[in-house]
């Protein structure tokens, strides 16, 4: 079915006819799914070389910076809060 015919009003009423329409449709569906897919990993290839491998990735190395604890670390009973105090005053003029 040529782009420009395509009107769901007119379509015909013979089953064979629109069995084919339908084979035409899905091959149409078929060649766009597979251009997407061939599109979408161009896309990725381009990104890659532009951008490079993912930043996200961590560098052994980098742990070096800190230095592990030497003791072991325990925990604290928390300390008692003090009732917080709250005073207001007043301006006499």
């Amino acid at each position: 079915m040529p782009e420009g015919t395509a009107n769901p009003d007119h379509l015909p009423d013979d089953p064979a006819l629109l069995k084919g329409l339908v084979r035409e449709l899905l091959a149409t569906i078929q060649d766009e799914r597979r251009r997407n897919e061939q599109l979408a990993h161009r896309l990725d290839l381009l990104l890659k070389q532009v951008y490079g491998p993912r930043a996200d990735t961590l560098d052994p190395r980098q742990m070096l910076l800190f230095e592990s604890p030497s003791t072991e670390i325990t925990p604290t009973a928390p300390l008692p809060m003090e009732p917080e105090v709250i005073t207001t005053t007043v301006k006499h003029t």
